[in-house]
């Protein structure tokens, strides 16, 4: 086999490199080890959320001046405010083009809820994940917190205990059904993946919304373990729907469901666009000529 280009390493670095080198006509290929570090994100990506010297940062390029000065030989100090600018839009537009929908922009950054129920600045969030404005409040001054029975990665309290500090008061609920019993019975299994398949099957995801819809009582908005859904990315909006409240995807220890569904769709767009994925492959050695 021949190739233009081979890029060692298949997560989102890798990935968005191939996806440019092949639509610019690269005959280009990806070795992949195995999992990559999208397996275990958050769901969000940062840009510039502080400075050096600790200093929050709200707009991202209006603290590029102050970054040079502080920190000269940083990346985005060499590249300057003009260039960075550039292709932080770039990076937003490439992934709508590329299928994936993010919330967010450089102008200014928002702020994700994090795995223990902080508020953390970020600058684009996986758009089936709940974002916030201010970082010292919610929009609600009660939600309704649901965890699978059994499921580990979620720690509900801590979420409470950190919403309380925001304004929001929780209440806290546990549900199961025949399919994620099945899971429990193997502790190893219940993990947010393997929940994330159950509620690909649609008499699943009815279950949930009539818990949802029973238990949720006077709580304005539900708040769930981003466990809904392994191969789809639409069901958010169908939940939502028909439990007529705001539902929130909360992120999960790793691993991550919505970082593997963004994998699946780089990759997806990477092989679609000719591109060729070698996952399980491992680069041993090198050899360069000139």
């Amino acid at each position: 086999m021949k190739f233009d280009t081979v890029v060692i390493g298949g997560g989102l670095a890798g990935l968005v490199c191939g996806i440019r080198l092949v639509r610019q006509g690269q005959k280009c290929v990806i070795v992949s080890a195995g999992q990559s570090a999208l397996h275990f994100s958050s769901g969000s990506l940062d840009l510039l959320n502080s400075l050096p010297d600790g200093t929050s940062v709200e707009y991202p390029l209006q603290a590029i001046d102050r970054l040079v000065a502080l920190a000269p030989r940083h990346p985005y100090a060499k590249l300057g405010k003009e260039r960075f600018g550039e292709l932080a839009v770039r990076a937003e537009r490439f992934f709508a083009e590329a299928g994936i929908a993010v919330d967010g922009g450089v102008q200014k950054n928002h702020y994700r809820v994090t795995p223990m129920g902080t508020l953390k600045a970020t600058w684009l969030t996986l758009g089936d994940q709940y974002r916030c404005e201010a970082p010292d409040r919610l929009p609600w001054k009660k939600v309704a917190i649901f965890n699978v029975t059994g499921f580990l990665d979620f720690y509900t309290q801590f979420i409470a205990d950190e919403f309380r500090k925001l304004g929001t008061a929780s209440c806290l609920h546990e549900f199961s059904f025949p399919a994620l019993e099945q899971l429990r019975r193997n502790p190893t299994e219940m993990r947010s993946t393997n929940i994330a398949r159950v509620f690909d099957r649609s008499e699943n995801l009815d279950e949930l919304v009539r818990i949802i819809q029973a238990e949720s009582g006077d709580a304005e908005a539900v708040v769930l373990p981003s466990v809904l859904g392994l191969s789809r990315g639409d069901l958010l909006k169908e939940v939502q729907r028909r439990v007529g409240k705001p539902v929130c995807l909360l992120p999960t220890l790793p691993p991550s469901v919505a970082g593997i569904r963004a994998q699946q769709q780089l990759r997806k767009c990477f092989q679609e666009a000719g591109g060729v994925y070698m996952l399980g492959d491992t680069v041993l050695r090198a050899e360069s000529e000139g």
